[in-house]
């Protein structure tokens, strides 16, 4: 059972620092590992703000040339473009409620065709006596 407790000798653990010796001053300029690690994600996030940004530039300046290269007609193309999109909302709207009202309308319908005195079965001239078989 001993055996088992003592099974790592002296040989056997890895030192992590280097040896020092008499005339070597031992001295680590590298900042530690998780430092590194929060250094390495603030440069990445900062590289990708960077990127981002001039993907957006980049896009906004083709943009504006293509603008520029179909002069005005660019221009009230894009004016064209804004128009019918805000027409096909204002139609979307329009048509739901022209389908509500017409709904409205139609139960209505049903429900001044339910409260009216039309006779029913068994009344009136054309009613038929309970025995005939």
């Amino acid at each position: 059972m001993a055996m088992n407790q003592n099974r790592f000798t002296e040989s056997a653990i890895i030192p992590l620092a280097p040896p020092k010796s008499a005339d070597q001053d031992v001295t680590f300029n590298s900042p530690a590992p998780a430092t590194q690690l929060l250094n390495a994600r603030k440069n990445l996030r900062l590289i990708r703000q960077k990127y981002e940004q001039e993907h957006i530039t980049i896009r906004h300046e083709q943009e504006q040339m293509t603008i520029r290269q179909l002069g005005s007609q660019g221009y009230l193309k894009k004016i064209e473009l804004e128009q019918a999109h805000k027409l096909q909302l204002h139609r979307g709207t329009d048509l739901e409620r022209k389908d509500k009202c017409d709904t409205e309308h139609a139960l209505l319908r049903l429900q001044t065709l339910a409260t009216s005195n039309f006779p029913t079965v068994g009344e009136g001239p054309d009613k038929i006596p309970n025995n005939v078989k």
